[in-house]
């Protein structure tokens, strides 16, 4: 299995189910009576030893935290919460009934587990392998329906013990230290707002840059724990970056002893990777942090990985690949633009041909190699004081060694479009839809073009999706919005449609193009400033809860914007904007015939012939289809954005 969940399944006044999910490798589906026989096992093994209180009251511990911590949602989730509850609890008990444990009732789970049982149980199998001898009315779906056997039920009580099934010791990662730790330093003046007032770095040497920053806002005694390690290995060829993949994914994979119970505990931990190496994260109640960080540290510098894990993982990755060509249409058009504007990247089916000679050996070997020569960038922030940031970093010291020589890896290139220059994508997708993405770049990086394309993808998304899906009803898939890689800002535009093949999808949208250069430029001022105010107020919202500022913080050092939020410079460059500016820009970038665009496209089943019989392209166009997607040469000859 790859994954495993269990808890409450469907529900009603006087019924309910208990499921338990799983997710299967290829050899898992060869041993459906293996896995249900252990299942069985281990519900007998709960029985038999019993739910101990101690588990009851670690549950009523963590959701008594929860309550007393939980940071604000959305207002309409909670108020659509509330009604839902309405139907099930008292009024007075609202706020409360999610988090109460009242009582440990041994008796309540006796009469439970006298249900689980294999007479008892619905099976259900989900694969490509399935043959179904009935077809479901709605999706076309072939299934099969039959009553299991009590053969078949017994002979999952045939099966040989398993001795290493275990019921869980008590948690190690309960959060004891709950304390919000007295604020160290001068309290930010009450006029400067949390985004704005930027972390502190509290070290910048040795290889290594620590900001710090004390929560003096949300009050909770959680924290969260960002870092960087950047290497030039780790996305400089193919093979690296998939090696990268592996080193990342194992361990994941093996953490997964130490996350269940640190996720139940309210701590959460991994590893991801990234152009320029890999981050680490460790966020929720800070008491456990330490002891997470050196577990995920000492896990990744061990590499003790094992080869039945590397077998699943590789195989994983080759059915998420394979499974890419099963997308909506729309969608892979979009990393269609992104293959073609991205220095590195490399197609699924490239990926597929490095990794075949990849070993687990090959993995191991190639920890050391992206150990020996890391920079690192890292961020502690929340209910934490800088001695604890200082304590995090010793266990990074500890198993990482940054080098202060280590060069800091270079920022992924963008391709510059050339100018008046029409390039034609073409996929052949099997699918009904047909599907379109035109794509109009940003001239250059600056703050005002990326704020530009920001204002007017808001402006035209309405009269966009009104005019093409509404009006036209060319399919349900209808939008205008923003693509941005790094600091490279375009235009979008999109339809998925039934009814229509790409080249008509193009027609009326250059149609719609053309119409609305005159609605915005007669645009009354009113209106304008309340899309720019409306806009100006997202970016100043003010984070929610301390994860989210965080999240902010990072982003910011991520990209190397030290100095300032980049939400707030996104505000201000919005509010500067006028609509001469808008109007001037839709012009030139977008609304002229000679306007540098991408158009990437894919006809439908139904479309493909009368498209390929009826197509013509401008002499000027570049064209990229099925037979020449090699989009190599092409981003070697154009000019680069050095993009952050």
């Amino acid at each position: 299995a790859n994954g495993l969940s269990a808890g409450g399944g469907f529900s009603s006044p006087d019924n309910a189910t208990f499921t338990v999910g799983m997710s299967l490798t290829e050899e898992g589906v060869n041993q459906i009576d293996y896995i249900t026989a252990l299942l069985f096992q281990f519900i007998d093994l709960a029985r038999e030893q019993g739910i101990q209180e101690w588990m009851f009251d670690e549950q009523k511990i963590m959701a008594d935290l929860s309550f007393r911590f939980q940071e604000p949602g959305e207002p309409i989730s909670y108020v659509r919460s509330m009604a839902r509850m309405l139907q099930e609890y008292p009024p007075a008990e609202l706020i409360t009934a999610s988090y109460t444990y009242e009582k440990f009732d041994p008796e309540l789970m006796e009469r439970i587990f006298a249900s689980l049982r294999p007479d008892n149980v619905l099976l259900t199998f989900i694969s490509k392998t399935v043959e179904g001898d009935r077809v479901d009315p709605w999706y076309g779906t072939e299934y099969s329906l039959s009553s299991i056997g009590t053969g078949r039920t017994k002979s999952w009580m045939n099966f040989m013990p398993e001795t290493a099934l275990a019921l869980n010791q008590p948690n190690p990662f309960l959060p004891e230290e709950l304390n919000i730790k007295t604020y160290q330093g001068k309290l930010p003046s009450s006029d400067l707002s949390s985004v704005a007032a930027k972390p502190q770095l509290l070290v910048d040497g040795g290889g290594i840059r620590l900001w710090f920053k004390q929560d003096a806002e949300f009050l909770t005694p959680r924290a969260n724990f960002n870092l960087y390690a950047m290497t030039p290995l780790f996305n400089n060829t193919l093979r690296n970056e998939l090696l990268s993949s592996f080193v990342v994914s194992l361990v994941n994979d093996k953490l997964s002893e130490y996350s269940y119970p640190a996720n139940l505990a309210g701590v959460f931990f991994g590893v991801s990777q990234r152009a320029r190496g890999f981050t680490v994260g460790v966020s929720g109640y800070n008491d456990k942090q330490p002891q997470l960080l050196e577990a995920l540290l000492q896990t990744l510098t061990a590499a003790d990985f094992a080869q039945e894990r590397f077998d699943i993982i590789k195989t994983e990755m080759i059915r998420n690949w394979d499974n890419a060509t099963l997308q909506t249409p729309y969608t892979r058009l979009f990393q269609e633009v992104q293959a073609l504007l991205v220095l590195p990247y490399w197609s699924e089916a490239e990926r597929k041909v490095a990794i075949a000679d990849i070993t687990l050996e090959d993995v191991k070997a190639f920890v050391p190699s992206i150990l020996d020569n890391i920079r690192v960038d890292a961020l502690y922030h929340g209910n934490v004081v800088p001695s604890d940031a200082n304590a995090m970093l010793t266990i990074v010291q500890k198993y990482l060694h940054p080098v202060a020589a280590a060069p800091i890896p270079p920022f992924g290139q963008i391709v510059k479009l050339p100018a008046n220059t029409r390039i034609v994508e073409e996929l052949e997708i099997a699918h009904d839809d047909s599907a379109i993405v035109i794509y109009f770049q940003g001239e250059d990086e600056s703050l005002q073009t990326r704020a530009t394309v920001t204002l007017l993808a808001t402006i035209m998304r309405t009269p966009f999706f009104d005019t093409l899906r509404t009006e036209q009803q060319l399919g349900y898939v209808v939008d205008a919005r923003t693509m941005p890689i790094l600091k490279t800002n375009g235009l979008a535009l999109v339809i998925e449609s039934p009814v229509a093949d790409p080249l008509e999808l193009e027609t009326r949208i250059d149609s719609f193009l053309q119409q609305y250069s005159r609605e915005l430029s007669t645009m009354p001022a009113a209106s304008f400033g309340e899309f720019k105010a409306g806009l100006v107020r997202d970016f100043r919202e003010p984070p929610q809860g301390l994860s989210e500022l965080s999240n902010r913080y990072w982003s910011d050092i991520l990209v190397e914007e030290y100095s300032e939020d980049s939400g707030l410079q996104m505000a201000a460059a919005i509010e500067a904007l006028s609509l001469e500016d808008l109007v001037s820009w839709y012009n030139r970038k977008v609304a002229s015939p000679s306007a540098t665009r991408v158009v990437s496209r894919s006809a439908g089943r139904e479309q493909r012939d009368e498209f390929v019989a009826k197509r013509k392209e401008q002499a000027a166009a570049i064209i990229l289809d099925e037979g020449n997607l090699d989009y190599l040469p092409f981003k070697q000859r154009a000019e680069k954005f050095q993009s952050r």
